[in-house]
């Protein structure tokens, strides 16, 4: 997964997105969005879907006061406040030389407690407003990562009893990064670098910025737009493993 613009090996090609709204296991419905989920997946190592998981509600309070909130606080608040560990993608990493963006990461964060603890650290007096959105923001996508997954996963014909134990053995992480501007645009229009993602999937909310782009047999990097409605899940390292 990466995030550039390299007109010579870039290209915007038009990805199929799978309706996964309203669906119910064991019907007609399900199998032919499964066909389309495990053909984008195995073609490209993505698939786009159309889901409400962000309805348009939801995505004011995640876009439009949760995340502006997070970022507004000053740098030595997230770096001292015990709320992050700094490195490489673990907890909170800022003015990282190599990238230009800021990334936090919540760990576990269907769990309301874990979310208020968090908050708390960096709101001492409170903050629940930005708890229940990142909490019901997280439970939507928790459960359509799970839907991809097991869609993905019973299309490339994995045993029910393996599918089950993997969709109960996994921790979940919610990560949120905002992205700045390269200081040398002539030089390089590149916020974060190409980058594997190690665990099964990815789930990513564009917020009306382009820029993601995903890398796909042959070397060639598709650049992945941002529609309303949808969003973009990736499949990592552990997905591939667990479907060999």
């Amino acid at each position: 997964m990466g995030s550039g613009d390299d007109g010579a090996t870039t290209q915007l090609m038009k990805i199929a997105k799978v309706d996964l709204r309203g669906l119910q296991s064991n019907t007609m419905a399900w199998a032919e969005a499964r066909a389309a989920v495990t053909a984008s997946m195995a073609a490209h190592g993505y698939v786009v879907v159309v889901h409400d998981a962000l309805d348009a509600e939801l995505r004011r309070a995640l876009f439009g006061r949760a995340l502006p909130e997070l970022y507004a606080l000053p740098f030595d608040t997230k770096k001292s406040s015990g709320a992050f560990s700094n490195g490489p993608h673990r907890g909170y990493d800022g003015q990282v030389p190599s990238e230009v963006l800021e990334s936090v990461a919540i760990l576990n964060p269907v769990e309301p407690g874990n979310v208020r603890d968090f908050t708390g650290r960096l709101w001492p007096q409170g903050n629940p407003g930005f708890c229940d959105t990142i909490v019901s923001f997280a439970k939507n996508v928790l459960e359509l990562a799970q839907t991809v997954e097991r869609m993905t996963l019973e299309g490339l014909g994995v045993h029910e009893e393996s599918i089950a134990w993997q969709l109960f053995s996994q921790s979940h992480t919610a990560r949120m990064m905002l992205y700045g501007t390269p200081p040398d645009k002539e030089t390089s229009n590149i916020s974060l670098g190409a980058h594997p993602d190690d665990q099964m999937t990815t789930v990513i909310a564009q917020h009306e910025v382009g820029g993601l782009e995903v890398q796909v047999d042959g070397g060639r990097w598709l650049a992945v737009p941002p529609e309303p409605g949808t969003l973009i899940v990736i499949g990592g390292d552990q997905l591939t493993v667990n479907s060999r």
